[in-house]
C-alpha cells in the first residue's frame, strides 16, 4: 500500500515542513514493509508556501533587514531557484500578537515587503518574482509596497502624502512609473486563495478587516482611505479596484495585480502543478491530509477542498488530521476518516494543551489514522 500525506500548516502552531518531518519520521516505525508513506508539505498561498514549492530543490536563501509592519526592523528571506524568486508575504508583514489591539492595523504598513521585492527584482539571476499573499496582518491596499519600489504618493498640492492607512486619504495623484520600470522584462506572479475585489460588499475590509483587528469605526475609516488612494492609482492607470484577488491581503493585490500587472494564480492549484503532486495522488492507495481547524469553510476552496476533489476524482480514500473539528460537519465522500488532535489531549483544558504541545499530540493523531488506514485490506 502506498500513502501520500499533502498536510497544510496548522497556523501559529505546526508548519507544514515541521508536520512533513513528523510523519516521515513515525511512519517506518509503524509501517511493515508492504507499505510505504511519502509526506510532501503544501500551502494555498499563505505562509510556508514558498518553502512548500521549493521542497527538495536546490535553492538560494538570500535574508534581508526589512521595514517590519509596526515600522520597527526585522529580518526576513526570499529564496532563488532557476531563475525564480520565492517570496511569502507573511515573512515581511504577517498577521501576529499586534493585530489584536483594535485598529493597531491603521499604523501598519507593507514597505517592508516593497523591500524585499525590490531586492529580488535587482537579483541578476532573476526573471520571475513568485510572491504568495496569505497570512498578512496589513490593509494599505499595497500603498507601502508602491512606495517602496519607487511610486509617489502626492496630495493635492504636490507634496509626499505618506503611505500609512492613516495618510493615504490624502492622495491626490500617483506616479506609478518608477515602480513599473522595476519590473521591465520580469514577470511578476501573485498567489492567493481569494478572488475578493479591493472594495464592495464582498472586498477586502468587510472580509478581512476584522480579522486583522479593524473596529467598526476603522473599517469605516479603511474604505474611505482605500477608495481615494485606489481611484488615483486607477486615474494614474491603473487597472479597475473590481479586479478579481485585488483584494488579497489587504489590497496587496490591487498593488501587485493591478498596478504593477502581475498575474493571479490560485497558490494551491499552482503548488500541485508544479510540484506533480495530482499524480502522486493518482498512484497513492490513500492520501492524509489536513489544516488546523475543519469547518464549514475548509471545503470552499482552500487546501483540503482541492485534494478532496482530487481524491473523489481519483477515487482515492481521504483522511483528514486536524487540531479540531466543527461539530456534526458535513463531509466530502472522500473523506473516509477524521483524527483531531483535540480527542487525545486530556479532555480539561485539551485545546490549550494541544496549543502548548502540538507536536506530541498531532503524533498520537497520525498513529491512530496510519494504524487504521494499514490494517485496510
Amino acid at each position: 500500500m502506498k500513502i501520500v500525506g499533502l498536510s497544510d500548516s496548522f497556523k501559529g502552531s505546526l508548519s507544514a515542513k515541521q508536520i512533513c518531518d513528523l510523519q516521515t519520521r513515525v511512519a517506518p516505525t509503524l509501517l511493515g514493509e508492504e507499505h510505504t508513506f511519502t509526506a510532501f508539505p503544501v500551502g494555498d498561498g499563505g505562509e510556508g508556501t514558498a518553502e512548500a514549492l521549493l521542497f527538495g530543490e536546490k535553492k538560494r536563501k538570500v535574508s534581508l533587514s526589512v521595514t517590519a509592519k509596526n515600522g520597527k526592523k526585522k529580518t526576513a528571506p526570499y529564496f532563488v531557484s532557476e531563475g525564480r524568486a520565492y517570496i511569502n508575504a507573511a515573512d515581511a508583514v504577517g498577521i501576529s500578537a499586534e493585530n489584536r489591539k483594535e485598529d493597531a492595523l491603521l499604523s501598519f504598513t507593507t514597505f517592508g515587503l516593497g523591500e524585499l521585492l525590490l531586492s529580488a527584482l535587482s537579483d541578476e539571476e532573476v526573471t520571475e518574482v513568485v510572491i504568495a499573499l496569505g497570512g498578512t496582518g496589513t490593509v494599505d491596499g499595497g500603498a507601502g509596497l508602491l512606495t517602496a519600489l519607487g511610486t509617489r504618493l502626492l496630495d493635492a498640492f504636490g507634496r509626499p502624502a505618506g503611505y500609512l492607512p492613516t495618510e493615504i486619504s490624502r492622495v491626490a495623484s500617483v506616479d506609478l512609473s518608477p515602480a513599473r520600470a522595476r519590473l521591465q522584462n520580469k514577470k511578476l506572479t501573485v498567489l492567493c486563495d481569494t478572488t475578493a475585489p479591493l472594495l464592495g460588499e464582498q472586498g477586502a475590509i468587510p472580509l478581512f478587516a476584522g480579522q486583522k483587528g479593524a473596529s467598526n469605526g476603522g473599517k469605516r475609516y479603511l474604505t474611505a482611505a482605500l477608495t481615494t488612494f485606489a481611484s488615483a492609482c486607477v486615474a494614474a492607470g491603473a487597472t479597475p479596484y473590481e479586479t478579481p484577488s485585488s483584494g488579497a491581503a489587504g489590497g496587496l493585490g490591487f498593488a501587485l495585480l493591478c498596478c504593477l500587472g502581475g498575474e493571479a494564480q490560485n497558490g494551491l492549484s499552482y503548488l500541485l502543478q508544479k510540484k506533480g503532486y495530482e499524480e502522486e495522488i493518482l498512484s497513492a492507495d490513500a492520501v492524509i491530509s489536513g489544516e488546523g481547524y475543519l469547518d464549514d469553510t475548509s471545503f470552499t476552496g482552500k487546501t483540503i477542498s482541492v485534494i478532496a476533489s482530487l481524491c473523489e476524482k481519483h477515487q482515492k480514500p481521504l483522511y483528514l488530521i486536524c487540531g479540531d473539528s466543527q461539530p456534526f460537519l458535513p463531509l466530502p465522500p472522500a473523506v473516509k476518516g477524521v483524527y483531531t488532535l483535540k480527542s487525545f489531549a486530556p479532555p480539561k483544558n485539551a485545546l490549550a494543551e494541544c496549543l502548548l504541545n502540538p507536536k506530541t499530540y498531532y503524533e498520537k493523531a497520525f498513529t491512530a489514522a496510519l494504524t487504521d488506514i494499514s490494517s485496510i485490506k
